[in-house]
């Protein structure tokens, strides 16, 4: 039996006795997957509205816990409907609002770093905070 995915990170499963003598790697690329999606950070320089890339059991742009938006704007970006948190920071010159394609988005101003919580079928702003230090 073939090796599934996690739905929400996307980090492979092994199937009992698959991938002998190389498990180890894969282990280790899922452990790198992890580390993104804890702590890591994408920057994306966008040029018009944007959808983040998902893959499931390779890089990804979603995966990541700090999104860092640049470029000129207002752009939307989509994120996929899974449950997950971003931290969001708007470095673009417009805002950008966040959603997952429903109803429901989070606009985010420039220059802010904001939390947002996917629930899998919406957006939410959880905590906003200036990059200057300002509310």
């Amino acid at each position: 039996m073939p090796s599934s995915y996690t739905p929400n990170l996307r980090l492979e499963q092994q199937f009992t006795g698959e991938n002998v003598n190389t498990w180890g790697v894969l282990l280790n690329e899922d452990f790198a997957r992890l580390d993104s999606s804890i702590a890591g950070m994408r920057t994306i320089a966008l040029t018009g509205n944007y959808s983040l890339t998902t893959a499931n059991g390779t890089d990804d742009e979603a995966r990541n816990a700090i999104i860092k938006t640049t470029g000129a704007g207002p752009f939307t970006v989509t994120v996929p409907s899974v449950p997950k948190l971003y931290i969001w920071w708007n470095a673009c010159t417009e805002p950008v609002t966040v959603t997952t394609g429903g109803s429901e988005t989070v606009a985010i101003p420039t220059g802010e770093a904001v939390l947002i919580m996917c629930d899998g079928a919406a957006v939410k702003r959880a905590i906003s905070q200036s990059m200057d230090g300002n509310r």
